[in-house]
C-alpha cells in the first residue's frame, strides 16, 4: 500500500515513524541508522519538504503505524493497513 504525504502548508513538513525523535517504531533502525533510506524501507523521509512537494512511502507491514511531522511534532497521525496483497 502506498501512501502519498501532500505538503499543503506554509512550512517545511519531515514525516517520520513515531515516535519522535528516534523514529524507530516502524523500521526498528534509529534515525541514525537508516537515513538516508536508500532502500525506503524506514517510513521516514530522512529530510524535510518545502510546502507544496510530497513523500510516497510503500508499506509492506500490517498494523498500525503512528508518524510526525520532525519539523513540528506537535503534528501527527495513524496509518492503518489492514491487509497486503500480492501484486
Amino acid at each position: 500500500t502506498t501512501i502519498t504525504f501532500v505538503n499543503q502548508s506554509s512550512k517545511e513538513m519531515w514525516v517520520a515513524s513515531a515516535k519522535h525523535p528516534d523514529h524507530t517504531v516502524y523500521s526498528g533502525t534509529s534515525l541514525s541508522q537508516h537515513c538516508p533510506d536508500t532502500s525506503n524501507s524506514a517510513f521516514d523521509e530522512c529530510a524535510a519538504d518545502a510546502p507544496g512537494k510530497s513523500y510516497s512511502f510503500i508499506f509492506n507491514k500490517e498494523g498500525t503505524w503512528k508518524y510526525h511531522n520532525h519539523v513540528d511534532a506537535t503534528q501527527f497521525g495513524t496509518v492503518i493497513v489492514t491487509a497486503l496483497v500480492a501484486i
